[in-house]
């Protein structure tokens, strides 16, 4: 009888052990969350901007708005420029935009190229020059300018900045850098690139421009 009251001591106290260590040693997450960590594991921002680059920046390019329009409605109406061609991340964010343009070479900086319209400004416009950024872009600029990505779609603010740091450096490295080293004083240059606009702030008189295509003009191209 004693020892029928021992082994079933020993084996209810087995069981509390085993069942101690399995639930310290198990644990169950939703799909949802486990999905989240492997979107997290293998977020990848050159493969989703070597996506973008290669599918959506020519649809892109079509609709960005011409330098003298631009340069316009940057004086007489800046809120009308940014509501009707701006993307913006939020209340005080600027409005990024994608314009295009051909220009005329003053001078060639270690960061810059800086240029001026060949289409004259309207009547009572000051002539403006555009700065088209070379090195060090660190701007969140295209990828607001895109309306490709948005916050809501990532993780966490880190991935989303990511994507900026890796548009950035392929616009450095593809685009911008190679065509800094060739260009020189004088020639005119056709663009494409992203603007960010400050409606209420006082207009620059050098704007910047990321570039998202840079190529020497046509001869007498207007």
């Amino acid at each position: 009888m004693k020892m029928n009251r021992k082994k079933a001591i020993y084996t209810v106290a087995g069981i509390a052990v085993g069942a101690f260590c399995l639930y310290h040693s198990v644990y169950i997450t939703s799909l949802s969350a486990r999905n989240e960590e492997l979107m997290r594991q293998n977020f990848k921002p050159e493969q989703t901007v070597a996506h973008f680059w290669e599918n959506d920046l020519e649809g892109l390019l079509e609709k960005a708005v011409e330098l003298r329009t631009f340069d316009s409605l940057l004086v007489r109406n800046p809120q009308s420029l940014a509501q009707s061609y701006g993307k913006t991340l939020g209340i005080g964010a600027p409005y990024s935009i994608i314009v295009r343009g051909t220009g005329t070479i003053d001078s060639i900086g270690n960061e810059r190229i800086y240029l001026h319209p060949v289409s004259a400004p309207e009547p009572g416009g000051k002539p403006r020059v555009y700065a088209i950024q070379t090195a060090f872009i660190f701007s969140n600029t295209v990828r607001e300018a895109s309306g490709a990505f948005h916050i809501d779609d990532f993780e966490n603010t880190m991935d989303f900045n990511l994507i900026s740091a890796e548009l950035n450096r392929r616009i450095v490295e593809e685009v911008a850098a190679p065509m800094a080293e060739k260009l020189k004083p004088g020639e005119q240059v056709d663009f494409y690139g992203a603007a960010d606009v400050h409606p209420g702030k006082a207009v620059p008189v050098v704007m910047d421009v990321v570039p998202l295509r840079l190529t020497v003009a046509a001869y007498g191209q207007q």
